[in-house]
């Protein structure tokens, strides 16, 4: 029972923050966790259905241990850890090589640039300092340079972190860029842990406006909020209100209480008044996370799902939710803020707005869009924009006997390396050849359909050629010729232009087991006739793959047995 309640212990560290209703405030929470569950016993049907009768979506079972790994909510993890037929519960981690990872979100939002990103050599967030507000911070974690902070719950100290929560949301902000673990947007950046959520993920209106109190008083900018409530707090909206005229950028989570067909205003607090920013998140197909609150608070969109950050006790971990989304628009801010250091919050808040990239979504999922670093960087900073791509020109033709309907045919002009779509159509009575000219790119020159990649000027044709109909088979003698009930054997057609392929019918209760294409001139066929098969003589006809057909009329002959 001890290490089952040591095992338990260590799943709650990693719960969470839920929301809570006007009890308080909450960090808003991944939706589920993957975790491995060892039985005593191989897991079968029975540990399936267990597994699945508390919400689990089991993704896969092992034969050589007795472990299901499934994807279920903390809350009930923790219950399937106090089975008698469960010998433990822990979490499915990450486990990569021994190198600094990228996490998919951090290099969503600086665009096309690759790691190193371009946009650190002008800022990496050097002299900012960002305030979690959250459930703490591991300050002696390998990847994260805490530098100091504060406790409203409690008065004790700030820098551990019972939850999880606020330790992940400061590596996607400020994960150091050392060769190890993961790197955030802003690795330069001071990260101050303004610890206002218990280790459950719990607090108050009063232990977030202190928070918002005391980064205020300590002149930290940007103040990061992943967490929130459905409840409205006169006290919270006047706190943060006036850290905004103050000159500070206050960003929170927009929520976890949207829904599949992203209807209604459910934005919760504090990301709902408009001193905040309210950050929704999307997912790596650029899509609104099906959880993501939705609204007219809504202003900007991160990436929020299975996002890759730094857990306490120098871990990692994967995370969901709009918490994960809001500390990326915190992170470009202080990159925007250490390039040009005498912009306003105001000014701020409209350059993330105006650079924001437009996803095509309505703007109650993405207000102005997905945030971007090196955009919002580069509108500061004096740093180039990329030159723009080489253009090369595609001249398409075809020969008689049909025509290339996409793109369609003429001189067109494309970005080096676009991948172009070719489709030749054949006209009745022909069929496509190959394409012909500057092929060296073109992934299939034989097939209709196929595609092109565009490193140069190129001049290709589509090339056809009249179909000519085959003649149609003639099917001159069958041997033997005849056969009884019950009978097996095999048959010999003599004919001519058969084909490989062809079907072969003897009529009704003569079953063909098997047709041997020997040449043009015969094929060899395997019967065997019903015991019900009627008397008499059969047409024996053979049809080629092309359709056409030719018979031998009485050809075959059903004899009495």
């Amino acid at each position: 029972m001890k290490v089952k309640t040591l095992l338990i212990a260590g799943l709650i560290l990693v719960l969470m923050a839920g929301l809570l209703g006007s009890a308080g405030l909450a960090a808003a929470p991944p939706e589920r966790i993957d975790v491995l569950i060892g039985f005593h016993e191989a897991p079968g049907g029975s540990e399936q259905a267990l597994v699945r009768g508390g919400g689990g979506e089991i993704y896969r079972q092992f034969t050589l241990v007795n472990v299901v790994a499934a994807r279920m909510t903390p809350q009930a993890a923790g219950a399937l850890a106090l089975n008698p037929r469960v010998v433990y519960v822990e979490l499915d981690g990450p486990v990569y090589a021994l190198e600094q990872v990228v996490p998919w979100g951090i290099d969503r939002v600086f665009g096309d640039e690759t790691y190193p990103f371009a946009t650190w050599v002008e800022s990496k967030g050097l002299g900012i300092n960002v305030a979690v507000l959250d459930t703490g911070i591991d300050q002696n974690h390998q990847d994260l340079n805490v530098v100091g902070g504060t406790n409203t719950i409690d008065g004790t100290h700030w820098g551990a972190d019972g939850s999880g929560h606020g330790t992940h949301v400061a590596g996607t902000i400020a994960a150091l860029d050392n060769a190890m673990g993961v790197v955030g947007v802003a690795p330069d950046v001071m990260l101050y842990a303004v610890k206002v959520l218990n280790d459950s993920g719990s607090g108050s209106a009063s232990s977030v406006a202190a928070g918002i109190e005391w980064a205020v008083n300590n002149g930290i900018p940007v103040l990061n909020m992943s967490l929130g409530s459905r409840t409205h707090s006169q006290t919270l909206q006047d706190a943060c209100d006036a850290a905004y005229s103050a000159g500070h950028l206050l960003v929170a989570a927009a929520g976890n209480s949207g829904n599949v067909r992203g209807r209604g205003d459910n934005v919760i607090y504090p990301a709902k008044y408009s001193s905040v920013v309210a950050v929704a998140a999307s997912d790596v197909n650029n899509r609104r996370a099906s959880f993501s609150s939705t609204g007219p608070a809504v202003e900007l969109m991160a990436p929020g799902v299975s996002i890759l950050s730094t857990l306490p006790g120098d871990k990692y971990g994967t995370y969901g939710g709009t918490s994960m989304a809001s500390p990326h628009v915190a992170g470009v801010a202080a990159l925007v803020w250490a390039a040009a250091p005498d912009l306003s919050n105001v000014e701020m808040r409209a350059i993330l707005q105006r650079t924001a990239e437009d996803l095509g979504l309505p703007s109650s999922h993405q207000g102005y869009g997905l945030v971007r670093a090196d955009l919002a960087v580069r509108e500061v900073a004096e740093i180039e924009p990329p030159p723009p791509p080489e253009q090369y020109g595609l001249t398409i033709s075809s020969t008689t006997g049909g025509s290339v309907t996409t793109p369609g045919e003429g001189a067109f002009t494309y970005d080096e390396g676009t991948v172009v779509d070719l489709v030749a159509t054949p006209a009745a009575g022909y069929r496509f050849v190959n394409w012909t000219g500057d092929t060296g790119t073109v992934a299939d020159v034989n097939a209709a359909s196929t595609t092109i990649i565009m490193n140069g000027n190129y001049f290709i044709t589509a090339s056809f050629e009249e179909v000519v109909a085959e003649p149609a088979p003639v099917v001159y003698s069958v041997h033997p010729n005849s056969a009884r009930r019950r009978d097996r054997l095999t048959v010999t057609i003599f004919g001519a232009n058969l084909q490989n392929g062809a079907i072969v019918d003897f009529g009704e209760r003569v079953i063909v087991q098997g047709v041997t294409f020997i040449s043009p001139d015969e094929l060899r066929v395997r019967i065997r006739v019903h015991n019900l098969a009627a008397i008499g003589p059969r047409d024996v006809t053979v049809t080629n793959p092309d359709g056409q057909s030719g018979m031998l009329m009485g050809g075959f002959t059903i004899l009495q047995k």
